[in-house]
């Protein structure tokens, strides 16, 4: 199931944009790199897979698995972010939970989900 043209990242300045205004974030699989933007516009998403990911099989496996991944977490996730995850060469290795935890950490560290609380 395809992301709604409404949250999706599809232009190179846009990109662009958050790599250069943005935090980033590497794990073992995926780096998350996140923009807060001024509008209080929902969350817009991206996923980068590289050829060095594997084949077109894996690629798009490794995006459908992020797709899921993001979709389970919006709720939590502020209005007026951008977020680009990129792939790392292992992702297509990874398990579902393995990519879903390295996403977590990663998106945590750089402010898009709440850090839990110590009690």
């Amino acid at each position: 199931m395809r992301l709604p043209a409404s949250r999706r990242l599809s232009r190179h300045s846009e990109f662009a944009r958050v790599k250069a205004g943005g935090t980033s974030h590497a794990g073992r699989f995926v780096v998350v790199n996140a923009l807060r933007t001024e509008s209080d516009e929902p969350w817009r998403c991206a996923f980068i897979t590289s050829k060095k990911t594997g084949g077109a099989v894996q690629r798009n496996k490794v995006r459908r698995r992020l797709r899921e991944i993001i979709r389970a977490h919006g709720l939590q996730i502020p209005n007026g972010h951008w977020i680009v995850t990129i792939a790392r060469w292992r992702a297509a290795e990874a398990t579902f939970d393995e990519l879903n935890n390295d996403w977590t950490r990663s998106a945590k560290r750089v402010g898009l989900l709440p850090q839990k609380s110590a009690q």
